[in-house]
């Protein structure tokens, strides 16, 4: 079999191809968007695919984007579409987006060619609002935030497995300040599945910037966050011995108490935007300071005496 890929060069030619009927059937297995014009100026290529602020009505009757109308016309064809190239296979070409533009592109299931070059500039903002994994899926290579700031991001249920050096396999983007200065990021891990992954990503995270880990523990069901904050704990009160192992290898630190490796030390119950209550008694009181960890500032804690 051979594979047969339809390649546009603008939006104006992706309408075109989600009119087109029968690609499917013609053998024509995908689209790939191709950005380039005449003039190569591929930053306002890749704007004016995102930025055109057109609507149309969809079968469905919903308003969507033009851009998102054609992947759904082309997708419902039975062809694939998932892939922007800025300037084609024979150029490695450099673009910068913003966060809405990456929620976008999300949002709409693409994600750039391995050898663009794509920065996030999320200079206006100390929380990503697109998780670590969702930028990582996009190839996004650079995060750009605001000069001696800090910007926290979700991990976002990635994965240890979905990195390496295979067909389909992630990788991370960096972390810089814009002008080259000190920045601290944070990683917000939801539960100690999440933890755990932050563990064994330790060296990984921190090559990328990463300087804190912090437990943003997410509501794993419809009864609240108190059985999610009982989770870290075993039946006798003690930290689950899993979760100080996880802070032992995210902490690494060497034979002389030096610090190498990431800070962790705050759970934040439900996270920043929730102003969580719930309870401990003085067992596990006394495991979570012998362990180094403190609740948010925003968090209601009761003690149990």
């Amino acid at each position: 079999d051979i594979h047969v890929t339809l390649d546009v060069a603008n939006l104006q030619e992706l309408t075109t191809a989600g009119h087109l009927g029968g690609m499917a059937a013609a053998g024509i297995d995908a689209v790939q968007i191709n950005l380039d014009d005449s003039a190569h100026n591929y930053q306002a290529d890749l704007n004016a695919l995102l930025n055109t602020g057109v609507t149309t009505v969809d079968a469905s009757g919903h308003t969507v984007t033009l851009l998102e109308n054609d992947l759904s016309n082309i997708r419902a064809g039975g062809v694939h579409v998932d892939t922007i190239d800025v300037g084609g296979s024979g150029v490695n070409a450099s673009v910068s987006i913003n966060e809405t533009q990456a929620a976008t592109l999300i949002h709409d299931g693409l994600h750039f060619a391995a050898a663009d070059h794509i920065t996030l500039d999320a200079t206006h903002g100390t929380h990503l609002s697109n998780s670590l994994k969702e930028l990582a899926k996009l190839g996004v290579d650079a995060v750009s935030v605001a000069a001696g700031g800090e910007v926290s991001v979700d991990l976002g249920g990635l994965d240890a497995g979905d990195l390496g050096t295979g067909a389909g396999a992630l990788h991370l983007p960096q972390f810089a300040a814009a002008d080259g200065s000190d920045l601290t990021v944070t990683l917000d891990v939801a539960n100690l599945g999440e933890l755990n992954t932050a563990a064994t990503l330790g060296g990984e995270l921190k090559h990328i910037g990463v300087d804190n880990v912090q437990i943003n523990l997410a509501d794993g069901g419809a009864t609240g966050y108190q059985d999610d904050l009982n989770s870290l704990f075993d039946g006798d009160g003690k930290l689950n011995a899993e979760l100080l192992n996880d802070l032992s290898a995210i902490r690494q630190t060497d034979g002389f108490g030096i610090d190498q490796g990431l800070h962790v030390n705050t759970i934040d119950v439900g996270g920043a935007s929730v102003d969580a209550s719930v309870s401990i008694n003085e067992g596990q009181a006394g495991a979570l300071i012998n362990a180094g960890l403190h609740f948010a500032a925003n968090d209601n804690i009761t003690l149990h005496v």
